[in-house]
């Protein structure tokens, strides 16, 4: 990510916040696969920044290091400004960070953040991993059902990311000020197929990181979407082996970029 662009994520994010009268942007840090954890930097913070753990009161709770991390920056802060400052250029090519900006308290959006990375699928309580956005859009655009999505719209003005080209990504939320609180909203409930689509994204994440078919001509987001949605085909006609070799078998040699 150039120092341009930074800058102009930066930028973007405080001229929204003021638009919408807010002085604070909620942050969620996937520490997953860390070799130093940010919370001792979190602690030290004077003056001190609001933050918590989405595995709190969850099984996955003494896993401290490796939790996904919401945290409120106060842009009035200066302290607070130059640490945001610093997390996004240490983080901006790890898939980490997923911002959002809310005015919801910042108790009841921990709450209901934790409601989104626990679902239910047959009879299992599973993680989904939401903050990854790798996995974000994908979940709002084509995984969750109608129903499921507003309740991530409804709490946020707005959410963003970069993308895997880091580029700039925003979704535009529809926040509304009377939704249920936390404790009165639902599990989100998973059913085979949307299973199998966050599967998809893993197969095809896992085909793009590997680099097997990538000639580098070409945008990171162009060659993910043709894995995804070639996983999506391969799993419909039932499969079984490596994604690179149903395209290879497939797709014939021509299609392996893309085209």
């Amino acid at each position: 990510m150039t120092m341009e662009i930074r800058q102009q994520w930066l930028e973007k994010i405080e001229q929204s916040c003021a638009t919408m009268n807010l002085n604070t942007i909620d942050i969620i840090v996937d520490q997953t696969g860390l070799d130093d954890s940010i919370i001792p930097a979190l602690q030290r913070m004077q003056p001190e920044i609001q933050w918590f753990t989405l595995f709190d009161g969850k099984p996955e709770e003494g896993l401290l290091d490796q939790a996904p991390l919401l945290i409120r920056v106060q842009l009035d802060c200066w302290q607070h400004k130059n640490w945001l400052h610093e997390l996004i250029d240490h983080f901006c090519h790890t898939s980490r960070l997923l911002l959002l900006i809310s005015p919801m308290p910042f108790e009841p959006l921990c709450k209901i953040l934790q409601y989104f990375s626990d679902v239910q699928w047959g009879e299992q309580s599973c993680l989904l991993r939401f903050y990854d956005p790798r996995v974000f859009p994908k979940l709002l655009a084509e995984i969750l059902t109608p129903e499921q999505r507003e309740l991530f719209l409804d709490i946020a003005f707005v959410w963003s990311w970069l993308d895997r080209d880091n580029q700039i990504a925003w979704k535009l939320g529809t926040f509304k000020p009377n939704m249920p609180q936390p404790d009165q909203c639902t599990p989100l409930v998973f059913d085979d197929r949307q299973f199998e689509l966050i599967g998809c994204i893993t197969d095809a994440e896992k085909l793009l990181k590997s680099e097997t078919l990538i000639h580098h001509d070409l945008p990171k987001e162009h060659y993910f979407s043709y894995y995804y949605q070639t996983a999506i085909e391969a799993n419909k006609k039932g499969y079984l082996g490596d994604l690179a070799d149903y395209i290879s078998e497939s797709h014939g040699e021509n299609n392996e970029r893309g085209f």
